[in-house]
């Protein structure tokens, strides 16, 4: 019991049997310090207790609605990466408090270090900034000090030690700051935040003294709309807490902090994305001139080839990107001029065969019609089709290795008022899903006659939309042979032809959709490889403008650069005196760079147009080819189709006139950038915002006061939360609240002791590590704490247990240990850790809270904010970003049932089960499966770190026994209506699927969810 206690307290992780073996083993007396030296050196150690100080400190990753950010701040997660790195470096507590504060005055350089402002960050609030402001005092104070400073907000209490001033005094030292994201990367690029703005994709979310004289002013009574402006108040500390305040000093800010796009970091990144792109370019344009020589090079010889109409004709067959296919072997063909009911089913829809087309009339959610045709694992389809009115976003789509409405590969065109494109995605246990990689912006109308040829062999699939490649994609799921279908969701089809044929071997897929491959349909003929020259031709007219563009903006980036240094390095500032000390060499310096710069932003410009003419001019010309195709599908429709051809002609008509209308814009556009190259002129664009160049040095004030080991406070705060989370109760109860409101300490003497053997004595931070003096070490105090006597008593009650429960019923004493349930993260985590699933990387974005079943990290990187989190953690009591000083667990019958049904639990198990029985087959070579003791001993060592009492071992030998027959008999057990969609099946062979039912027993067992 202790060895798992100790585990998972210090990692949130249950020793493995092969860890506790060792334990056992080892006959030092020190084998257990050992064990906790080892634990407090796992990088596992920081993500469990860094879920601590996270719930302590209110983490929240960003909510809102949308796009639009509400509270906490974009890109926070970094704040959590710092707490998990901070804690397992060992960073002293008081660094910790000092970056959290203030590492914007501390260490304002230093991307890594002002990851820790998401402290105060974390609080920002878009529709209210007084609700920001009051958050940040209250939860700092209540936080970091005990104390709680709200009920001083709105007047003065008669026994209260803190007046109603001292509560915006201790306001005044976040009153300047504001929050921005600064971004690290020049690959970050932005995007659209509706409160924001545009904003960093990527980047550190930090805090800075965005007005540093801002006031702050007394609200009567509370209330914001009554400022006292007629007695601006300065900072300080309540009177009650002592006087000996360090000195506030403005701080001037070096160069990468007030502008930050100037940091060393981001110009190398910056000048080395721009050197890759021209490198990349650059490559592009060399592989295409060749794929260009060897095209016209195969056209010579099929000319040839015809003219001399030999056998010397090049053989379908050929492997070149530039050959076409092999008819091979037709598996399905249709041309819709009836509706077959032995092939197809509708499963939703008003589907039926009209005038030589399959026709679905009525818009609707994904109306969908199964075709029951079985395809091989690679082959080849092309689907013709038109979407029609009515309908809002026109998916039209064909899915292939369809099982039912449970899983299938899918490929579809859509249009709306706002977006267009192709997009190939998949479906899993019912639900779709669609990966980025799979998304194709490209122009498709409603009325325009599509063609959608598909290639596939195993897993990569290539689409081509009106003979064009437009997708090469790597399903990312395992492939299921299954059937086909054709849907619609949210508007209306008509289906002219639909083929599907074998993919021979020799056909050569693209593994990226920049290359020009032949569609696997195309014949081979001297005018149809003429076409394919033209469009490598165009393509790499193409290819050679954007390596243009490419050289335009690396010099253009260079440029900015050096202007920016020139302007911002120099000593230019508001003080006259600066700016008449600079020489007139420096200004004619400032001024030729600035010069060069507006030059080669307009040299980008032009660079941008002509790229643009070019590309709509390769649009016009795939344009008009499409229109020529419909021109001739439209000879050669029967007369039934008429009415249908003349639709497809006028919207062919429409799309060619936009094309060439978009190829005059493009045009024009370059015409403008060209004159404006005649302008001289310095206003080019900087590289980013300025900000203030100066902070007020309040919060580094504050932060020096809070972290000063002479601060009664802050130490015995911290301590009181360790000893908390370690013994299951704390020695101040009221955690939150040290002051005359709170709760004494059950141990006075012990708490005092624990705060100085934190604070390591007297020596102040200055601003350094004060780790290397061996101060502030929480490491150490977690070692005191865990190898102590008190920490390693039993939970279970000993012979004078009778005696003592009438002196100490609630166990203030601590004469036993307290028990007590595993935190929500923990019983997830180690449900997974059991069963070899946990994913232990470390760090990065938060993942989607709706992603908890199948993604398996560790559950502090899941996304939490107040309205949004894991169901399965709040279940177990997760933590209330809003404020959790200490959770209180629950007992509901949602936990069993989510430890019972849930896929979490159910695939564990049987994985589980799986391993248990693979490593009772490699120690007996004839396992007996009728004897299952040693199975349950195993399994109760994996799952509960014990051995099974004899009663426990008779009553699972004969679950063993009689649960097989049970499963036989099909209906003696009753299925639930509904539950957790397991990831991996259960076993057919009876026997084990017992197995899998104990282990998952076992997992529900009181044992496993508590701390012993």
């Amino acid at each position: 019991g202790l060895l798992r206690r100790v585990y998972l307290d210090l990692i949130g992780l249950p020793p493995t049997p092969e860890e506790m073996q060792a334990f056992l083993a080892d006959e030092s007396p020190q084998a257990y310090e050992r064990v906790v030296d080892q634990l407090l050196s796992s990088p596992h150690y920081g993500e469990r207790w860094g879920r601590h100080w996270m719930d302590v400190w209110r983490y929240s990753d960003w909510d809102g609605y949308g796009a639009e950010v509400r509270e906490s701040h974009p890109h926070i997660w970094r704040w959590r990466d710092w707490i998990v790195d901070s804690l397992n470096a060992d960073r002293g507590y008081d660094r910790m408090v000092l970056e959290m504060l203030a590492a914007d005055e501390l260490a304002p350089g230093d991307p890594e270090a002002l990851r820790a402002t998401g402290f105060i960050g974390r609080n920002w609030y878009k529709f209210d900034r007084n609700v920001w402001m009051r958050d940040t005092v209250e939860y700092t104070s209540a936080g970091l000090l005990g104390l709680t400073l709200k009920c001083a907000r709105c007047h003065d209490h008669k026994y209260d030690p803190i007046s109603q001033e001292e509560h915006y005094r201790f306001r005044a030292f976040f009153e300047p700051h504001g929050v921005r994201v600064d971004v690290i990367s020049a690959s970050a690029g932005l995007q659209k935040d509706a409160t924001l703005g545009m904003v960093p994709a990527d980047g550190v979310s930090r805090v800075f003294d965005e007005k540093n004289d801002a006031p702050t002013f007394l609200f009567s009574r509370g209330d914001d709309r009554f400022p006292v402006k007629d007695n601006p108040l300065e900072p300080g500390v309540p009177a009650a807490l002592g006087s000996d305040f360090p000195a506030i000093t403005a701080i001037d800010l070096p160069l990468e902090a007030w502008y930050p796009a100037l940091h060393p970091e981001l110009v190398a990144s910056r000048n080395q994305e721009a050197a890759q792109k021209v490198a990349t370019a650059a490559a592009a344009v060399a592989e295409q001139q060749s794929v260009l020589a060897a095209a016209a090079t195969r056209l010579a010889e099929v000319q040839a080839a015809e003219k001399a109409k030999t056998a010397d004709a090049p053989a379908l067959g050929d492997k070149s990107d530039l050959a076409t296919v092999p008819a091979g072997e037709l598996l399905f063909h249709d041309d819709f001029s009836s509706l077959r009911s032995d092939i197809w089913k509708p499963v939703s829809g008003n589907w039926a065969s009209e005038n030589g087309d399959l026709v679905l009339s009525q818009a609707g959610s994904f109306l969908t019609i199964n075709g029951d045709i079985q395809l091989p694992q690679d082959f080849r389809a092309r689907l013709r089709y038109t979407s029609t009115d009515p309908g809002s976003i026109h998916s039209t789509g064909f899915s292939f290795d369809v099982h039912g409405s449970d899983s299938w590969q899918a490929v579809y065109t859509h249009t709306s008022k706002t977006s267009s494109g192709i997009q190939a995605f998949h479906k899993t246990g019912g639900v779709n899903a669609y990966p980025p990689a799979g998304i194709f912006p490209d122009t498709v109308h409603v009325g325009e006659e599509i063609v959608l040829d598909l290639a596939v062999r195993g897993s990569l699939l290539n689409v081509w939309h009106n003979g064009q490649l437009k997708i090469a994609y790597t399903m990312p799921v395992a492939r299921r042979p299954g059937g086909i279908a054709l849907w619609v969701h949210s508007g209306t089809a008509r289906f002219h032809e639909l083929t599907i044929a074998e993919l021979p071997a020799e056909f050569a897929m693209a593994e990226s959709a920049a290359k020009v491959v032949r569609s696997p349909f195309e014949p081979l003929t001297s005018d149809s490889l003429a076409q394919t020259v033209g469009l490598h031709r165009s393509q790499l007219s193409i290819l050679e403008f954007r390596a243009k563009l490419a050289q335009a903006e690396q010099q253009a980036v260079l440029a900015r650069t050096a202007a920016d240094q020139a302007r911002y390095s120099t000593a230019v500032t508001e003080n006259a005196a600066t700016e008449n000390a600079e020489t007139d060499a420096e200004k004619q310096e400032i001024q030729q760079l600035a010069e060069r710069a507006f030059q080669a932003e307009k040299q980008q410009a032009v660079a941008e147009a002509e790229l643009k003419l070019a590309e709509a001019e390769q649009q016009l010309e795939l344009k008009q080819q499409a229109a020529d195709r419909s021109a001739g599908n439209t000879a050669a429709a029967t007369a039934e189709k008429t009415e249908a051809a003349e639709d497809a002609a006028t919207a062919a008509e429409e799309v060619l006139r936009k094309a060439k209308q978009a190829v005059d814009n493009a045009r024009k556009t370059l015409e403008t950038a060209r004159s404006a190259l005649e302008k001289a002129g310095t206003d080019y664009q900087p590289l980013g915002k300025e900000y203030p160049r100066q902070s007020t040095g309040r919060r580094l004030a504050l932060a020096k006061w809070i972290a000063d080991p002479a601060n009664p406070r802050t130490a015995r705060v911290a301590v009181n939360h360790m000893w908390l989370r370690h013994f299951g109760t704390a020695l101040v109860p009221s955690v939150a609240s040290f002051g005359l409101a709170g709760k004494d300490p059950s141990h006075p003497q012990l708490l005092d002791w624990l705060a100085v053997e934190l604070t390591g004595g007297d020596e102040k931070p200055d601003g350094e590590s004060s780790n290397a003096s061996g101060t502030w070490r929480m490491k150490r105090l977690h070692w005191l704490m865990v190898t102590s006597s008190t920490y390693r008593q039993a939970t279970a009650a000993g012979p004078e247990a009778a005696e003592n429960l009438k002196i100490d019923p609630e166990n203030v004493s601590l004469w036993r240990m307290n028990s007590r349930r595993m935190e929500a993260e923990a019983v997830r985590d180690s449900v997974l850790f059991l069963a070899g699933r946990l994913d232990e990387s470390h760090g990065g974005p938060e993942i989607p809270e709706t992603q908890g079943q199948s993604v398996l990290r560790r559950s502090l990187y899941f996304r939490t904010t107040p309205n949004e989190s894991m169901e399965f953690l709040d279940l177990f009591d997760l933590a209330n970003p809003n404020e959790c000083y200490e959770r209180k667990p629950s007992v509901v019958p949602q936990q069993v049932l989510a430890m019972t049904n849930s896929a979490l639990a159910v695939t564990s198990a049987r994985m589980l089960a799986a391993e248990l029985l693979k490593q009772e087959q490699q120690q007996k070579l004839q396992p007996d499966a009728s004897d299952g003791a040693s199975y349950i001993a195993r399994a109760f060592l994996h799952v509960l770190t014990r051995q099974p009492t004899p009663a426990e071992l008779a009553r699972c030998e004969r679950f063993l026994q009689e649960h097989p027959q049970l499963l036989a008999r099909g209906g003696a057990l009753a299925r639930f209506p509904s539950g957790g969609a397991a990831r991996t099946a259960a076993a057919t062979d009876l026997v084990q699927r017992a197995r899998e039912n104990l282990v998952l027993v076992l997992l529900n067992h009181n044992d496993f969810v508590t701390i012993r």
